[in-house]
């Protein structure tokens, strides 16, 4: 079986988008809240020693308990590795095909229990869905939390998802080196219609659920009525427990301040001894007071409650990774698998079910290449085209988050801005902001307007236009 054939029959082994992969360190950082060296907690050489019996042995365990089948009817159809899986495929002589998962850091000197805590909600978050919803989600057949087991390893046993990914369906064709070609035949686009409408109507299905605070989903008590409990994070390589929150204005605002005081607590343990060096760090810092003065104004377009007085707070759940490669299709576009359900949270409502798939906001990442992705253009006219079939599905039951999805993009950004998430940092957020702002894009750089917004009294009113100009753009009202 070669590369290819590998591909589409395993999962992505974890490989996320940009709402996962922490950033490496730059002077606007979050020092607690960024890593860039995700190897320090992989253990992929140790995993790779595992034998291909051990596997299956494992996987006749779990699928085969009256023993009709004997190594040998079981093939190992390849492996493939990504940021936090090891993945191996394998297939029964009656056809079934299944994928073993093991965690990155799965080896015990790696593992922790905050490690256990996440395999435990991905699993039953999982089951849950596949019990509540009519989403295509792989059905997990035995797993473990431990490394007490036949693999020495935790792991987890699932169904292959069947057809191809929905990347096949959507790439970019092109004509030598002339770049992308627009023009696509009948049926494609018709095909990639039916899974526009098929994806909208997949997470329409989580506005089922609703819960009252943000964080990641436990099943101590009864696997039918999961609680909102922490979430975590691997950040610096060093375990981070996260608490849920119950009103989104008050935690982003919390992360700001964090961002920045800690950002200016590095600069000052750092200050150099050449005059350059301090220089250029004495400036960083009274940026920053600058771009806490953005934030604030432009954060405060985030949809949700500001004042004690406004309603309680609602949270849904939401894919972490909704991109094509966790995406199967079957030979008409229609949706058969959604995999990668790995660090599912209950989150804000603007990003949460109702926001728009990251397959299709390629051009908001900033390694978007018109050359390998769409078109700006075709891509906004696929988010129409995703939004109006999201307004269908959600039209039985007057689901008003709808009103969420065109901007959501702008809201992720600014959510994992404040988390320092791939290269969204704070500084960043105010690059694209500037981009989007009218009146801002007569600045020669971010630097120059955030010096002016420092200095008291120039500029005094810039921030309230800032602040009434995003929220124009953005308010999804």
């Amino acid at each position: 079986m070669d590369t290819s054939e590998v591909s589409d029959v395993l999962p992505s082994a974890g490989v996320s988008s940009h709402q996962q992969l922490p950033l490496s360190v730059s002077p606007f950082d979050d020092a607690s809240s960024v890593a860039s060296d995700h190897s320090s907690r992989q253990a992929f050489s140790d995993i790779r020693f595992i034998k291909d019996h051990v596997f299956q042995e494992l996987l006749l365990a779990a699928v085969d308990p009256d023993h009709q089948f004997h190594s040998s009817d079981c093939q190992v159809l390849g492996r493939v590795e990504g940021t936090y899986n090891h993945c191996v495929g394998l297939k029964l002589t009656d056809g079934r095909k299944y994928v073993i998962k093991v965690p990155a850091q799965g080896v015990p000197q790696l593992w922790t229990e905050w490690d256990a805590r996440i395999l435990r909600s991905e699993v039953n978050t999982m089951e849950f869905l596949r019990r509540h919803t009519n989403i295509p989600i792989m059905q997990v057949f035995d797993w473990d939390d431990t490394c007490e087991n036949h693999l020495s390893a935790p792991y987890m046993i699932q169904e292959c998802a069947r057809g191809i990914p929905a990347g096949k369906l959507f790439s970019v064709p092109t004509d030598d080196d002339s770049g992308p070609v627009v023009e696509e035949s009948a049926a494609v686009l018709e095909r990639r219609q039916i899974f526009l409408r098929d994806l909208a109507f997949n997470m329409a299905e989580l506005q089922k659920f609703t819960f009252n605070a943000s964080g990641m989903l436990a099943f101590d008590d009864d696997p039918d009525a999961p609680t909102v409990g922490p979430w975590y994070e691997f950040l610096l390589h060093t375990p981070k427990e996260f608490q849920p929150y119950d009103n989104t204005h008050a935690w982003l605002s919390s992360r700001i301040n964090k961002q920045i005081s800690n950002t200016k607590e590095h600069l000052a343990q750092h200050p150099g001894t050449d005059p350059y060096t301090m220089e250029e760090k004495v400036r960083k810092t009274q940026l920053l007071d600058g771009l806490a003065l953005f934030c604030d104004s432009a954060y405060n377009a985030f949809p949700g409650p500001k004042l004690p007085t406004d309603a309680p707070e609602t949270f849904v759940l939401n894919h972490p990774d909704l991109d094509f490669q966790n995406i199967y299709v079957d030979h008409t576009g229609a949706i058969v698998g959604i995999i990668d359900w790995q660090g599912t949270r209950v989150v804000p409502r603007p990003i949460g079910f109702a926001s728009l798939p990251l397959c299709l906001c390629a051009d908001w990442e900033s390694d978007y290449n018109l050359q390998e992705r769409h078109a700006p253009w075709i891509l906004r006219s696929y988010r129409e085209d995703y939004i109006h079939y999201l307004k269908e599905a959600l039209a039985p039951t007057s689901c008003a988050d709808i009103k969420f999805t065109r901007h959501s993009a702008w809201y992720w950004f600014a959510a994992n801005a404040v988390m320092g998430y791939s290269d969204q940092t704070l500084l960043n957020f105010a690059v694209r902001t500037m981009r989007e702002v009218e009146f801002l894009r007569v600045f020669e750089g971010t630097d120059a307007f955030l010096e002016y917004l420092r200095k008291e009294g120039q500029f005094a009113d810039a921030l309230e236009v800032l602040r009434r100009e995003v929220a124009r753009m953005y308010d999804p009202a």
